[in-house]
Order: structure tokens, then sequence, then C-alpha cells
């Protein structure tokens, strides 16, 4: 019997330990609802916070005007930005400072204000006028903004707060065609016959050899198709080819 006893004590102490943990359990889990509903209440009474984006997920924007007729003197480049918060139904001004200015004097560019998240969006564009001067036509150029903390507005993502403009008249190698990549293997090294070339075919100097292999055989036989048409050639009169002509 008194072994007994000692055994229904235990299962009572265990019993009520269970309990105790269970009710325990539901205070915390009460008190993180509470304490995280306080904390998301708090985090979107703050202002709204803003940053730079790009499609390729890059600081900076480079553009050129070789890619268009000379009549051409002047466009308008939008720079993206992107933006966490409510939303509200009026215009919010986005603070833009200049932070690294262009090396050469005769570099033009404008800011076209005003800079905004538009009432009822969450996107604004940082636009900016630029100019084809005679200096690029031997030098690229650049600009750096940096968004600042405005009266309606926050920026809390710094690592994207400031972004670069590049501005040449020049055919510049792009990022997609170095050396040992995929457009390098079959397109040959960089040159600018051959940029000028596939901007002439589809109207725009991404990669050709960038999409999956159907496209890149289209691609590959629209090149070829104007090799053999135009019968282009490189300064010192050799025909332009492409590696993939050779296989």
């Amino acid at each position: 019997m008194e072994g007994e006893k000692i055994i229904s004590k235990s299962k009572i102490y265990i019993m009520m330990k269970k309990i105790f943990l269970l009710i325990f359990s539901a205070w915390i889990a009460v008190w993180v609802f509470v304490g995280c509903g306080h904390e998301r209440v708090e985090t979107w009474s703050d202002k709204a916070s803003i940053w730079f984006t790009s499609s390729d997920m890059t600081d900076s924007t480079k553009f050129t005007f070789a890619l268009y007729p000379s009549t051409l003197q002047d466009t308008i480049i939008g720079l993206p930005i992107s933006m966490c918060g409510s939303i509200e139904s009026r215009d919010r001004e986005i603070e833009v400072e200049v932070i690294g200015k262009p090396s050469h004097p005769a570099t033009r560019y404008e800011i076209i204000h005003p800079v905004v998240i538009p009432a009822d969006s969450t996107y604004g564009i940082l636009r900016v006028k630029v100019f084809r001067t005679a200096n690029l036509d031997t030098e690229r150029d650049s600009v750096a903004f940096r968004l600042n903390v405005s009266a309606d507005l926050d920026v809390s993502f710094t690592e994207h707060r400031t972004h670069w403009l590049f501005i040449s008249n020049l055919y510049e190698q792009p990022e997609w065609w170095s050396i040992g990549s995929n457009a390098w293997y079959y397109l040959g090294e960089y040159n600018k016959v051959k940029i000028q070339i596939i901007n002439m075919v589809f109207g725009s100097t991404d990669n050709p050899m960038g999409g999956d292999l159907a496209q890149m055989n289209v691609n590959k036989y629209k090149l070829e198709q104007y090799i053999n048409a135009h019968q282009p050639t490189y300064e010192d009169g050799t025909l332009v080819t492409f590696p993939f002509m050779e296989n």
C-alpha cells in the first residue's frame, strides 16, 4: 500500500508539472504574440523607407550615346527607386544629393525635379537628363547620387542608398562579354565593330548568347545572315566573323 501511495504521489506530481508547463507555455505564447503585434504597429507607424533598385541588382547604370543616331544630343535616363511602408494619397518628395560630380568640366547633366514617390504608389524615378558632349567621345564620365532622409521618407537600406550613372559616347565592352564567358566562346574577343553589328541586328546590346539553346541558335542564324549579306569588316579591312560560324 505504501508503494502504491508513493506511485500515486509521483503521478500527481508529474501531472501537475505538465499542467504548469502548459500554462507557462501558453503565457509565453500570448506575451510573444502581443509583443510582436506591438513591434509591428510601431514599425509601420515609422516613416516609409526608400532605396535605389535596378534590374541587374547593381548600384550603377551605364549609358552610351553610341547606340543612338548622332542627331540625339540629349536624353533622359530613369533611375528606379522603391519604397516600403504605408501608401499615402499624396506625393512624397525624395531628397537626392549629388555626392560624385563628373570628372570632366564639359560633362553635362540635370536632375529633373521634383523627385517623388507619387500618390498611391510605392515606386518613384530619379530622372536625369544627360547631354552628348565631345569629351565623352574619348572617355566615359560619371555622376553619383545619394538618397537622404526627408520629412516624409527614411533611408534604411544603406547598401542601396547610392547609385552611379556612367555616361559615354563609346562602344564599351559589356560585362556579359568577359573572357571565358559563354558569349566570349561563341562571339570571340570583344570588338566595337562586333557590338555595332549586334546592335544593328537585334536593336540592343543585350547578350545574344544569353538565352536558351533554341534562342541562341536563332540569334546565331541572324548574325550569320547579316555577315553574309553585308560583309562587314574591321578597321584593317578583315572580314568580321564569329567563332560559332567556323564550327
